[in-house]
């Protein structure tokens, strides 16, 4: 009996313990507001799985069942795969809403992704490995010229937004009568534009060629008198990688022959692709080409704005391809792309994310993503 009574007892403590255990943290919980959990985790830079009504993923096209397929994505290491990148860990919002699109893609059309890179120099010889490909546009322009590829432009795809609509996707690569790739719509960060030191501007009094751009002013001429005025006044017209400057536009060539025949230039040896590349960031140059990417590795310690080159049509862009010798019907491909396109949902700002973080104004932003969307070579009007 006294060990029923006492088994009794230390139950009877035990249960008392756990009541004032549970009325401490009521106690001390009571009153406070339960926030949300955050997408994002800077500390761990993950993302948990929780996205808002806002930034939901929306589907363009009825889901068609495409039977368990596998589509090959096939592209090279540094090609722009993210909405394809199962497997890695995000560590932006971007990124996360990509990977949940994806997955609900494969979920709801029923379709297995194969990504595949080779080495950027083996890509025109694995374009049978290949459903859809990244090219590079020296690439596409002879895979198009060789018949390897299919015109965008010829697919039939009712309320395509590649084709049509342009709310996530467009087309790119314009020549000898066809469209030839399409791509998303955010920035291509490769893009070339156009810098200009802001300080030195500043130092010279000069007018700001941003000023001149935004009357409708801007030309190879005007371009070429601001350059001198910043080499009477003690620095170089321009830094850069020729080439980069040189590909925007034929009469470049001839501005390229003014600028290295008047000293204009700010550097020395044509294959020190590194160094001519970033000169601009010692401050002397008033204008350089500059791409985003490059702006993600060094900040430039000067006052600088974005604006694009003059009457610039540089050469074709990387973009995704259709491979000829594919057995998947093409419209089917650019159903499955355009969905996995359609990552941003309502929020389409967010497009603009890198861009918009890495550049000074919302002016600069613009006259960015303008390059980025309009510049681009028609090579009907150069190949025979």
């Amino acid at each position: 009996m006294k060990k029923f009574f006492s088994r009794k007892i230390n139950l009877l403590i035990i249960a008392g313990l756990a009541l004032a255990l549970l009325l401490f943290f009521y106690v001390l919980f009571r009153g406070r507001e339960v926030e949300s959990p955050t997408i994002y985790d800077e500390n761990n830079a993950t993302y948990i799985p929780t996205p808002s009504p806002e930034t939901a993923t929306g589907k363009l096209h009825p889901i068609t069942d495409m039977g368990g397929r596998v589509l090959r994505i096939v592209g090279w290491q540094n090609s722009t795969f993210d909405i394809f990148a199962l497997g890695d860990t995000p560590v932006t919002h971007a990124a996360y809403l990509m990977q949940e699109n994806a997955r609900r893609v494969q979920r709801e059309f029923n379709v297995i992704f194969d990504v595949t890179t080779f080495a950027y120099e083996d890509l025109l010889s694995n374009l049978d490995a290949a459903d859809v490909i990244m090219l590079p546009g020296h690439m596409m322009l002879t895979a198009a010229m060789n018949e390897m590829i299919l015109p965008i432009c010829q697919i039939n795809l009712p309320n395509s937004d590649v084709l049509g609509t342009n709310i996530f996707a467009s087309t790119d690569n314009h020549g000898m009568g066809y469209v030839w790739a399409f791509r998303d719509n955010r920035p291509d960060l490769n893009t070339f534009a156009l810098g200009v030191n802001l300080d030195i501007i500043a130092a010279l009094e000069a007018q700001n060629p941003v000023d001149i751009y935004n009357n409708g002013l801007w030309t190879w001429d005007a371009m070429l008198d601001i350059m001198r005025s910043a080499v009477d006044g003690g620095y170089f017209g321009i830094a850069g990688q020729p080439f980069d400057f040189i590909s925007q536009h034929s009469n470049a060539l001839e501005f390229a022959e003014t600028i290295f025949a008047e000293g204009l230039w700010h550097g020395e040896n044509f294959d020190d692709w590194w160094n001519n590349s970033f000169a601009f960031l010692d401050g002397n140059a008033m204008f350089f080409p500059i791409s985003v990417w490059m702006l993600n590795a060094f900040e430039p310690q000067f006052d600088f704005a974005v604006m694009p080159f003059p009457e610039s049509r540089g050469p074709w862009r990387r973009g995704f391809v259709l491979p000829v010798n594919s057995e998947w019907e093409p419209a089917d491909v650019l159903l499955i792309m355009e969905e996995l396109f359609a990552w941003p949902g309502n929020d389409h700002g967010i497009l603009m994310e890198d861009v918009s973080r890495l550049l000074p104004t919302d002016g600069d932003v613009a006259r960015f993503y303008y390059v980025s969307k309009n510049v681009f070579s028609d090579v009907a009007l150069t190949v025979p």
